[in-house]
């Protein structure tokens, strides 16, 4: 059915509003700021289950622009509703365990509207379906993402991130910009778009005759690479990756929303909401989408894994492992085959669901234990029960152990990674070599996680506080989450994500089953499974020298950050340098660069 228009601009616009009236609301609750902001994300969450329920697809138009023909139009469908239930699902949990977590910190109000704006920035990317619209949302999150992760303003390292993540964020918007350009310019050849030059639905609806447009102008492939960086910016992919691990410097409850849950998923909603633009049925194994894609999925699914196991620090590990798994669902989408869009749909559930819970876990850690050096934790389980265990069904969720839900993702990784082979042949078996690769250093690090749970407590570990119960609640729902999922697979693939593979897809609902043990049992993504799992195990007790070896690799040029610091340098020495030829104080000089 067609959604309401009051209950979709209330989803979109709720939040905001809530965060225009926070900094007075903090000025009565004080520090219960807090759960006022998780019964606004409450509240979003309901409106969002209520389209879900009434099956609502279809656009609410509202004019904007009319002598541009832009819109503020949102579009609800399966995709889109994923994206919301996690922006307002997992903003009531971060928010409310924020309630424990930031206790006594400075600039509260500012955190906590923040929050709710971000929020609402979110749900609109999810749901704009006009081009300016999405843009304007989608750098609304960089800023949003700039003030959070540089909250202590006062640290050297909080500012060096926020600034970085900003640069690299917004400078992957205005690509992406460019690359809507160029859609709009070829949408301008394809007669059934007339009078909705911006709109993104309808360049979806008439997807072939915009891939004839885009090819004739010889625009397709520029196109595809300007909305692909923009993507890969925000979504952490090699060589923008860089700017993950440093904003860590935000507070965990940020980190565990902005970057596992929600933000970074931008890039990989924008990489499954283009794909039926630029993929056509039945295209070929390898074009151009999968050559971009896959690629860039695979490269950065083995990179991130391989450097978290080279971090030092429980935020470091998990903010690579987050864009290891990023890379897993964009090289997923990259596939042309129905298992890639399976596989990435089911694994933006599954992923925001263990990823959200082990960043809250890694706050637990941080807040009561006093450390997130991982050479200084062990045997947390002894202070820490009830989050060893959530920690615990996490971890063997990241690392893709049966039956947990994500080795029911990564299976269909594994099969979208097989079949692009076997139809390649020669160097397409590549793929699923390099999948199996990257997911033994994702088992080996996420069994390092767990890891800190078990085995002897050091000595230099202090006394470890238990943690109070706002702390403790959220990502024991997030365990309970990642259980449900295990348990009951089909519930979800069934419903929500049989909608979101339509999306990714352009064509019907397309509900799919996950056979659990699977049949046949013995199939080539199986043996990869196992693969993976048994050189992997073999392979543990030897983690301390990988780890070592890789930093002993990571240095100088060989460091993305090198390149990132060097530029920005040699930017800001070459601007110092012009500045006297262009403030000359003369007129004639001004005139001449104006």
């Amino acid at each position: 059915m067609q959604p309401t228009p009051v209950v979709v601009l209330a989803l979109v616009f709720l939040p905001f509003v809530g965060a225009a009236v926070t900094p007075l609301v903090y000025r009565v609750l004080g520090e219960r700021t807090a759960y006022f902001a998780a019964l606004v994300a409450l509240a979003c969450f309901g409106l969002v289950t209520s389209l879900f329920l009434n099956g609502a697809h279809g656009t609410v138009p509202v004019e904007w622009i009319p002598s541009l023909g832009v819109q503020l139009a949102f579009y609800v469908d399966g995709l889109a509703l994923l994206i919301a239930f996690l922006a307002s699902g997992v903003g009531v949990l971060i928010l409310t365990y924020s309630g424990g977590y930031m206790h006594g910190e400075p600039g509260q109000a500012k955190y906590y509207a923040t929050l709710l704006a971000f929020m609402g920035s979110m749900l609109g990317v999810a749901l704009a379906s006009d081009l300016v619209a999405l843009f304007v949302f989608w750098e609304l999150t960089s800023v949003s993402s700039f003030v959070l992760i540089g909250h202590y303003s006062s640290e050297a390292s909080s500012q060096y991130a926020a600034r970085k993540s900003m640069l690299i964020t917004v400078s992957g918007g205005l690509f992406m910009l460019v690359g809507f350009l160029l859609l709009v310019w070829a949408s301008g050849n394809v007669e059934a778009i007339e009078g909705s030059t911006f709109s993104l639905v309808a360049m979806l609806d008439n997807a072939e005759g915009m891939r004839e447009a885009l090819r004739a102008s010889g625009l397709f492939l520029p196109a595809l690479v300007l909305v692909g960086v923009g993507a890969a910016t925000k979504s952490a992919q090699v060589p923008f990756h860089i700017w993950l691990p440093n904003a860590m410097e935000a507070p965990t409850p940020v980190s565990a929303f902005l970057h596992s849950a929600t933000m970074v998923k931008a890039g990989v909603y924008l990489v499954g909401r283009v794909r039926p633009l630029f993929l056509a049925e039945g295209a070929p194994v390898l074009g151009d989408w999968t050559l971009v894609f896959a690629v860039l999925g695979l490269l950065t699914m083995t990179v991130a894994a391989i450097l978290a196991v080279s971090a030092t620090d429980i935020k470091e590990l998990l903010a690579y492992s987050t864009a290891s798994h990023l890379g897993l669902i964009v090289a997923a989408f990259g596939f042309a085959n129905e298992y890639g869009a399976e596989g990435g749909a089911f694994h933006v559930l599954n992923h925001a669901s263990f990823k959200a819970a082990l960043f809250l876990v890694a706050g637990i850690v941080a807040h009561e234990a006093g450390t997130r050096q991982i050479s200084k934790l062990s045997g947390l389980r002894r202070h820490l029960p009830i989050t060893a265990v959530i920690a615990t069904l996490a971890s063997l969720s990241m690392a893709g152990i049966p039956p947990f839900n994500g080795f029911y993702s990564k299976e269909l990784l594994f099969e979208a990674a097989y079949y692009a082979g076997k139809d390649i042949g020669g160097l397409g078996w590549l793929f699923p070599v390099v999948a199996v690769f990257g997911s033994v250093f994702t088992f080996l690090y996420s069994i390092k996680f767990a890891s800190l749970f078990f085995g002897d407590e050091p000595e230099e570990l202090g006394h470890v506080h238990r943690p109070p119960v706002a702390m403790l609640v959220p990502p024991a729902i997030l365990g309970a989450l990642v259980l449900a999922i295990s348990a009951a697979p089909n519930v979800f693939t069934g419903s929500l994500i049989g909608e979101v593979y339509g999306g990714v897809v352009a064509g019907e609902a397309h509900a799919f089953s996950i056979p659990f043990p699977p049949d046949p049992l013995v199939t080539p993504y199986t043996i990869m499974s196992a693969v993976t799992i048994l050189v992997g195990t073999a392979a543990f007790p030897f983690y301390d020298r990988l780890h070592d070896g890789i930093n002993r690799l990571l240095r100088g040029p060989v460091r993305a950050n090198w390149w990132y610091d060097t530029a920005v340098s040699g930017s800001s020495t070459a601007s110092v340098r012009a500045t006297p030829w262009v403030e000359t104080g003369l007129l004639r000089t001004y005139a001449t660069w104006g």
